[in-house]
């Protein structure tokens, strides 16, 4: 509106100082008698005088509707007093082009109404004057009045088609300066967007990216205070970071009205606009999971748009597929890291000459791949004695074998369990706890995992993998642990058959012959036992 007001202000200008300059210097011409050139150069000079003043001082006056109206009426005076002046001294209207501005200031203001009411009012004027005529000019005031009235059409339609031309190409002005202005606000937002996605992939663990995405997250909606909250598996929700304002112990969210203290000072803020968005993460089944919200609000300043929450959307969005990737790398190197202690623990069973030794270090590499809290080896008495050596392990102290005389109840219920030669896998206590009670097992104890091992002319074996944290043995791992199982039970076959071989190999001053303790029945005798019992051992 501004910028058609002005084009308008300004054509009207140079219309006038067109139409009235020219009378002006025949007004001034020495051949016209001074009585009547000095009223009509104070006329003409009314007409370009004060309307140029109001357009230099007050430019937005000519905004206003009635402006151009009271112009117009103004305008149609002062001519109307030129003409009737020339007509009193004798003279022709010769003034009446000037109707010419009136007709097109009328046109701007009021349309077709105002053309035709100011022809009207001026061929009105003309007509009237035409009776004060001299019989020499009668003939030229009707043409005057018929010229005034006839030209209000055609100025009314052209004006009218310039007014909408003018406004036609200034909308079409406006629509390219807002494509322009929307794909320079574009350009910045894939920039900044680029950017964002840049610092996130830099984060390497979970608390960076929780970092880096409220910071993008605040960046991009023009926020003062913010705050990022994860699901922990043990503590529930907690805080991963926040910015502009304290913390409390009892902040896990953002809330409308809420009251908070600056970080820098001690101004206490109201929180008058707030924004929120959840980072959902795929389960194991169909549905997502919520694994952290990030929060964004302002104290002062406009309200929030809907493209400061599609940004806080997409930003959380790409934020949890960044979380999954980091999380399925952690894992994966978790899974690489038992992978490689359950492979260093065969190495170690095939290479080491010594079995014991050989069977430690092989356990203590799965104790530490895993994260077990120590493992059990059962291995059965001599033939017809219902005994067994137990040789533990633990996370964190010496290797002990002890020797128990009796079965017990619980190795009775775990042989039974494992007759059909399968392995028992129990990740929870509760699946099975009948068994932890029956074998003594501390109650910290949450997960177990029992293999049978299978030795030639011996009775199986029994090994044990024992954690205090539910959920130990994952379907990734359990085949490794069968294999490990598998090198346990080979390398304690190839120690039997080692003992066998040294017992039938002559000694100096011997007959060769095997004795009793040189059976094969005995290798287990070559480990180091000591008194003990099986409730012993897991306390």
């Amino acid at each position: 509106m501004r910028v058609e007001a002005a084009r308008v202000s300004r054509s009207l200008s140079l219309l006038r100082l067109a139409l009235v300059v020219p009378f002006l210097f025949l007004a001034a011409d020495s051949a016209c008698a001074l009585k009547i050139k000095l009223p009509l150069v104070i006329i003409l000079l009314l007409l370009v005088v004060p309307q140029g003043l109001v357009r230099w001082l007050r430019p937005d006056v000519w905004e206003k509707r009635y402006a151009l109206a009271a112009i117009a009426c103004s305008d149609l005076l002062l001519i109307s007093l030129l003409n009737g002046l020339a007509v009193l001294f004798g003279s022709a209207p010769f003034f009446f082009p000037l109707y010419i501005l009136t007709t097109v200031e009328a046109t701007c203001w009021w349309g077709w109404t105002g053309a035709l009411l100011s022809g009207v009012g001026g061929a009105l004027v003309l007509g009237m004057l035409y009776f004060r005529l001299p019989a020499e000019h009668a003939n030229l005031g009707l043409a005057a009045a018929a010229v005034t009235l006839g030209w209000s059409i055609v100025l009314g339609y052209l004006v009218q088609w310039i007014l909408g031309q003018w406004h036609t190409s200034h909308q079409l002005a406006l629509q390219v300066a807002h494509q322009e202005d929307t794909l320079v606000r574009t350009h910045e937002r894939m920039q900044r967007w680029e950017r964002a996605l840049r610092r996130l992939h830099q984060a390497t663990i979970p608390r960076a990216l929780f970092q880096i995405a409220l910071s993008e997250a605040m960046a991009g909606t023009g926020s003062s205070l913010g705050l990022a909250v994860a699901r922990d598996r043990r503590e529930g929700w907690r805080v991963a970071c926040a910015e502009g304002f304290r913390l409390t112990p009892d902040t896990i969210c953002l809330r409308l009205g809420e009251r908070v203290v600056a970080a820098q000072g001690d101004a206490v803020w109201e929180i008058r606009h707030l924004l929120k968005a959840p980072i959902l993460l795929q389960s194991e089944g169909a549905e997502e999971l919520t694994f952290g919200w990030i929060y964004v609000g302002r104290h002062e300043g406009p309200p929030y748009t809907e493209g400061d929450a599609i940004w806080l959307r997409m930003l959380c969005g790409y934020t949890a597929l960044v979380l999954d990737n980091l999380l399925l790398r952690d894992e994966l190197g978790r899974i690489q890291e038992q992978t490689d202690g359950l492979a260093r623990a065969g190495w170690s069973l095939a290479t080491l000459a010594d079995p014991e030794t050989a069977l430690e270090f092989a356990c203590r590499n799965v104790i530490s791949a895993l994260d077990l809290d120590r493992i059990a080896l059962y291995l059965p008495g001599p033939q017809g004695e219902p005994g067994c050596y137990i040789l533990t392990c633990p996370a964190n102290g010496p290797a002990t074998t002890v020797w128990n005389p009796l079965q017990g109840r619980g190795l009775s219920l775990l042989r039974r369990l494992l007759g059909s030669g399968a392995p028992l896998l129990i990740n929870r206590r509760a699946e099975c706890s009948e068994l932890f009670e029956a074998m003594g097992w501390d109650e910290s104890l949450q997960s177990a995992a029992c293999f049978p091992l299978s030795i030639p002319q011996q009775r199986p074996a029994i090994l044990c993998m024992l954690a205090t944290r539910a959920g130990a043995f994952p379907p990734h791992v359990q085949q490794s642990l069968a294999i490990f199982c598998g090198e346990v039970a080979l390398a304690l076959e190839n120690a039997c058959l080692r003992q066998t071989t040294a017992a039938f190999q002559p000694e100096e001053g011997g007959s060769g012959l095997p004795t009793e303790r040189q059976t094969p029945a005995r290798i287990q005798q070559a480990l180091k036992a000591g008194p003990g019992s099986l409730e012993q051992s897991f306390h």
